[in-house]
């Protein structure tokens, strides 16, 4: 991958190490020797001490570890937001030029590759897809184009086909997060992903918890994503300031352990934002520990053909104003100027008839009225129940309304239209019946130019980030457990007691290895 290669050249092999899956994260006031740390345990059998942790794995990752990673567990008001909620699945497939093709919405050209197809699959049909081998996902989208377009288009056969498995992968295992029914009815709220596990005795913040989740109101977004990071970098920024220094007691520490202030479990947008962060401020002993082989998380840039790079995972910039990202880029240089478009381009049913532009403009201002009216309050209750209804009934309601007013249409315009409604059902959950219409308006747009393009892909500006932090980086480093505590017992003495500002927090690796964090 160019973009590893050319990081490779600004840092240190010895900073860079790949998989590194953690297993277990243990931490409280009963863990370490001098005050309240934590421990985390990698699946190699490495442990790391840390005085303060922030995780930032995905929810899908959450949803199935959680209940074992962590000890003490996790707070009830915490686990029951994972639980509710809810993560997406989306896959883009890449082509050069179950029955999952029901769940394409449609073939966008690729940034800067005139050959190259886009296509994306969402709700069930991504599993389904993600379980069908790659050579066979190609012969099937080249199909279900030679199906659709006019036979005056002659679609030869890929030579070159990638796609995406974020919901098979185990360390995402989806996409990205929305707010379903499940979450409205539980109460849940961004805020209980992100409140920290603290020692109560000192309220010192042990294990912070940032990702796009975790943001009230740009979940879904790499934006939400880094601002999640910089959030839960100055949270321990305002504790390290507010903590009197006192003197250290020395111990020297067990042979093989490194020793940091803060490790960060995962290596996507929202980690190596918190890193830039700590930099910033003088924190340089930070660790990021990533399971896979890779840095970037849902960002995932590779090469394609016959050069440059396409994207596997997030494709745009979304907005401008408030958006730190697009702001980052910019100061930077990083943006291109050609911006995509999403959702506009040529309708086709199938066997290729073009469906007329203006009946595609009168659909897409419906579902944008619904959009609307679900961005406000009118749903947000109704006469039998405190919960708002789901956002595909909404929108049903208002599209049915809108063909009822319509009595001049004939059996196929109503048909055709019909269509439209259910391609414009392209969210990334199973059924938009699962998506609560009074958390709709949660989401915020931010104002500006919608789908901007970073030059050289959107690796290149986590290589931006990365490049202002001074943090180790270890890829293949699988996280077994992390301790978190303001004691441990005798034979875990080994190891330099930290001078007050901060707590220890121990790592534990999959394999021998351990390392300690601590000021």
């Amino acid at each position: 991958m160019m973009w590893i290669y050319s990081l490779n050249e600004k840092m240190s092999p010895s900073h860079i190490k790949l998989s590194s899956p953690v297993k277990h994260i243990e931490w409280g006031k009963d863990v370490l020797v001098a005050g309240p740390g934590c421990r985390i345990t990698l699946t190699s059998g490495d442990v790391v001490e840390a005085d303060h942790v922030i995780f930032t794995p995905s929810l899908g990752v959450l949803k199935a570890l959680a209940s074992e990673m962590f000890m003490p567990p996790l707070p009830p008001p915490k686990m029951k937001a994972i639980r509710a909620i809810t993560a997406s699945k989306a896959n883009p497939v890449l082509s050069l030029f179950h029955n999952w093709e029901a769940s394409l919405v449609g073939f966008y050209s690729a940034y800067l590759h005139p050959t190259v197809l886009c296509g994306w699959i969402t709700g069930g049909g991504a599993l389904a897809m993600e379980q069908t081998a790659e050579e066979e996902v190609a012969r099937r989208c080249i199909a279900y184009l030679r199906k659709r377009l006019p036979s005056k288009y002659k679609i030869p056969d890929a030579v070159f086909f990638k796609r995406s498995t974020w919901g098979t992968n185990v360390w995402t295992r989806g996409s990205y997060s929305f707010r379903s029914l499940k979450t409205e009815a539980a109460g849940a709220l961004p805020a209980d992903l992100a409140e920290p596990l603290v020692d109560l005795e000192t309220n010192t913040p042990l294990v912070c918890f940032a990702g796009e989740a975790s943001h009230d109101c740009y979940y879904s977004t790499v934006h939400g994503a880094l601002e999640t990071g910089w959030r839960e970098a100055d949270r321990l920024i305002k504790h390290f300031s507010s903590v009197v220094k006192r003197p250290s007691r020395v111990q020297v520490p067990a042979k093989g352990r490194g020793r940091y202030t803060v490790v960060i479990v995962g290596a996507g947008a929202a980690s190596v934002g918190a890193a830039r962060e700590l930099t910033a401020q003088g924190i340089n002993s930070v660790l990021i520990l990533e399971a896979s082989d890779r840095v970037g998380g849902r960002i995932h840039t590779v090469a394609g053909p016959p050069e440059g790079v396409v994207e596997l995972g997030a494709q745009w910039i979304h907005g401008e104003k408030g958006n730190i990202l697009y702001q980052f880029a910019k100061s930077r240089n990083l943006l291109h100027h050609h911006v995509s478009v999403d959702g506009k381009g040529r309708f086709v049913m199938e066997g290729g008839k073009e469906i007329d532009n203006k009946i595609v403009e009168e659909v897409l201002e419906v579902m944008e009225e619904a959009d609307k009216e679900c961005c406000g309050s009118e749903h947000r209750e109704t006469a039998t129940s405190s919960l708002s209804p789901s956002f595909g009934h909404v929108l049903r309601k208002v599209f049915y309304d809108y063909l009822e007013r319509n009595t001049s249409d004939t059996p196929e315009i109503r048909r055709i239209k019909e269509a439209l409604f259910d391609w414009a059902k392209d969210n990334a959950c199973d059924s938009l019946h699962q998506l609560s219409a009074g958390c709709w308006g949660s989401y915020k747009f931010c104002e500006g130019e919608n789908n901007m393009n970073p030059k050289n892909g959107f690796l290149s500006m986590l290589k931006a980030l990365l490049a202002e932090t001074t943090a180790v980086v270890k890829l293949n480093s699988e996280v077994e457990c992390i301790d978190y505590s303001s004691e441990v017992t005798a034979e875990r003495t080994s190891f330099l007691r930290p001078d007050g500002v901060t707590f220890p927090v121990i790592v534990r690796c999959r394999q021998v290895r351990k390392d300690v964090i601590q000021g």
